[in-house]
């Protein structure tokens, strides 16, 4: 089976999320979508950056490094820390890992006539 690239993501302290099947940008929003810290108005955090509006703040986080905007719309802060590793097949990927793999919450394609091939 072909599920196409297997995109496992993380963190400091290991894998997070495993997406299979779908594009890099979206295994990227995906992982803002279930883990990512939202930049929100007001956030104290923001005074730290350049300009007089929220707005402008936000923009100059991004232009940092230190926040960015998803393909779900989010604004989320970037956690200096977190990776992300491509393979093949999820076979690849789980020879890789092995059993730090159990911990990562799965996303994308999921299905296939050998479920013990793409679940975990």
């Amino acid at each position: 089976m072909s599920a196409g690239k297997v995109y496992v993501l993380g963190f400091q302290f290991g894998p997070h999320l495993v997406v299979v099947g779908e594009s890099l940008d979206w295994a990227l929003s995906e992982l803002d979508e279930r883990f990512g810290e939202r930049v929100e108005p007001g956030d104290t955090a923001l005074a730290d950056y350049v300009g007089s509006t929220d707005e402008e703040r936000i923009e100059s986080a991004i232009g940092a490094g230190d926040a960015r905007y998803n393909d779900g719309g989010t604004f989320v802060w970037v956690d200096h820390y977190e990776w992300l590793r491509e393979y093949d097949s999820v076979a690849a990927a789980r020879e890789h890992f092995g059993e730090s793999l159990k911990g990562a919450q799965w996303a994308g394609w999921l299905e296939s006539e050998d479920e013990e091939e793409v679940h975990p």
